[in-house]
């Protein structure tokens, strides 16, 4: 009764390079309306702050882009390559508090939100984890200040299996 319930991969690479496209057109549209702005409005006021605006606005996207960059490089491409810890256990300490979902499994400590870019996370009110005793096997990437999910897989406690 082993039953995949998460897996980062094709659909999420893709989504994330998506964001990554749709930033860096972003940017380019940015660069252009400034210096169209720049170029036809006669009024200097106007000029100055439609340029600083649009400054901020692209330095946001850039270190935007290099974030995204930079956790796809840290998650996505050790998963793929195999540099990932696996390990398989009853959930303990399960905790829901405004969809971000903490729990430990085997004495490894997870957190679950949605500000991250890349690993599992709890999409609205629809978690794949029930909560203590479920037991799993999960597959993630360690991280300094947390431990990023990558795979989950449903498994048959072993009390079940003799």
């Amino acid at each position: 009764m082993h039953r995949a319930l998460f897996e980062i991969g094709y659909f999420g690479s893709v989504y994330g390079l998506f964001h990554i496209f749709c930033g860096l057109c972003a940017f380019l549209f940015l660069c252009f309306c400034t210096k169209k702005i720049a170029n036809t409005d006669e009024r200097e006021e106007n000029r100055v702050i439609a340029g600083t605006v649009t400054k901020a606005v692209m330095v946001f996207m850039i270190l935007y882009l290099l974030f995204l960059v930079k956790s796809y490089i840290n998650v996505v491409i050790p998963y793929q390559t195999g540099n990932y810890i696996q390990i398989e256990g009853v959930v303990r300490k399960y905790s829901n508090i405004k969809g971000t979902e903490r729990f430990s499994l085997k004495g490894v400590e997870f957190e679950c939100s949605s500000d991250m870019p890349w690993g599992y996370f709890q999409h609205g009110d629809k978690s794949i984890l029930s909560g203590n005793g479920q037991y799993l096997r999960i597959r993630y990437i360690p991280g300094r200040r947390r431990n990023t999910i990558v795979y989950i897989e449903q498994l048959k406690p072993e009390q079940e299996a003799h």
